[in-house]
């Protein structure tokens, strides 16, 4: 029964959606993952986002994205900064924009350091932690890592054993193609 109380916790970090959304002004390009180049496509993008859809909703999930490619990044940071609400071309939508690796290897740190934490809480627990993480997060389909990433593997090892609850860094850290 102990094990479930620590995989409480656990199970709650691992709140995922990639629901695009932009609450930044659409002229200020955010300070997001990636290059140069792969900002242009972040701002293009949220200020798209801004100006045709609910204006209310946030960039953080634009900005958690690493491009893999600048060249593409700025033709689309092109594409995406025309005066109307047509909708991206696929070729610079997340899924062709995004390099998946660098969230791939934060998704694999992330429950690394999320079982490191539960195996402090209730030793010899880090592999049962990790196969449950693996059938519920897959790393394999993640996309992205928001900008908190960095707090919140600080805020893990933090965390009370007997927590119920994750830290506000860690929700919605690692997004995933659904």
């Amino acid at each position: 029964m102990a094990i479930r109380r620590t995989y409480a916790w656990s199970g709650v970090l691992i709140m995922l959606s990639l629901v695009p959304g932009c609450g930044d002004e659409p002229d200020d390009p955010p300070a997001g993952r990636g290059s140069a180049a792969c900002h242009e496509w972040q701002s293009a993008y949220c200020g798209l986002l801004g100006k045709c859809q609910a204006a209310n909703a946030a960039c953080d999930q634009v900005k958690a994205i690493t491009c893999k490619s600048d060249v593409e990044a700025r033709r689309c940071a092109t594409v995406l900064n025309t005066p109307t609400c047509e909708a991206p071309p696929t070729s610079c939508d997340f899924p062709a924009i995004a390099d998946p690796a660098p969230a791939q290897k934060a998704c694999e740190d992330f429950q690394k350091a999320v079982c490191a934490r539960n195996d402090q809480c209730q030793p010899g627990t880090r592999e049962a932690c990790l196969e449950q993480l693996n059938g519920t997060l897959t790393c394999a389909k993640a996309v992205g890592v928001a900008l908190s990433f960095e707090q919140c593997l600080t805020d893990i090892g933090k965390i009370a054993c007997e927590a119920t609850s994750a830290p506000d860094s860690c929700k919605a850290v690692i997004l995933v193609l659904q």
